[in-house]
């Protein structure tokens, strides 16, 4: 598996792991500098072809539009956060047959993401890699883990406006401490709460499989609990 791959091997190594494993690996070399603006069109048309392929819009992000739209109504108080379902991950049984029950809709097809509305420190971030590879060697299927705002720029649409095959876990914690945005009357806690709502409510209108869970005041606690609730 990609994920068993030690990151202390060198590039043509781990190619070679891949290869051997049996999955398709395709080599490019690039022996002069100038190739390197034709390697960047190559990539362009390969992220347009691989967009096909996964039913999204390559050029346009009507989803990830949606998404911003509701954001900004979180903010003005239209959206109430309150309407939003969520599980706390202090309570273990609770966590459990929540996490229980969104894994038990994974299909042979789906993919399971989590979107982290943490902070991206050392410790999160390896947490929430355990926790995906728990899935994804429990459950076979294809597993991503991103950060919360910035992975609504990257998979955002591919998320809410591609096939319904996706499975997610979207995690939030107690935003702190307060950090004004400036030239603005709020703070990027306040902000990235409303971006984590307006995401969650953009999946549940695309009809996509989504539940959340918050980690309140203790984060690397809520992120053991819910490691041990997902593995269990």
């Amino acid at each position: 598996m990609i994920g068993s791959l030690s990151i202390s091997l060198s590039p043509k190594m781990a190619l070679d792991a891949l290869a051997a494993a049996g999955h398709p690996v395709v080599r490019i070399v690039v022996d002069r500098l100038e190739d390197l603006s034709s390697e960047m069109f190559r990539a362009e048309v390969a992220v347009a072809a691989a967009s096909a392929a996964l039913h999204i819009h390559p050029f346009n992000q009507p989803d990830v539009q949606l998404a911003k739209q509701l954001a900004a109504e979180a903010m003005a108080g239209v959206l109430d956060s309150e309407e939003i379902s969520e599980t706390g991950a202090e309570d273990a049984d609770a966590l459990a047959a929540t996490v229980g029950s969104l894994l038990g809709l994974l299909g042979n097809d789906d993919f399971f993401a989590i979107q982290a509305f943490v902070a991206p420190t050392a410790e999160t971030e390896a947490a929430l890699q355990r926790i995906r590879h728990s899935v994804r060697d429990r459950f076979r299927v294809a597993t991503t883990v991103g950060f919360g705002p910035r992975f609504l720029h990257s998979t955002g649409q591919l998320h809410k406006g591609g096939a319904n095959q996706g499975v997610f876990l979207q995690i939030v914690d107690h935003f702190s401490p307060r950090l004004d945005v400036p030239t603005t009357e709020y703070d990027f806690g306040s902000l990235i709460a409303a971006q984590a709502d307006g995401d969650h409510r953009a999946l549940v209108d695309t009809e996509r499989r989504v539940v959340r869970v918050c980690l309140g005041d203790d984060v690397l606690g809520g992120l053991a609990n819910l490691e041990a609730a997902v593995g269990a």
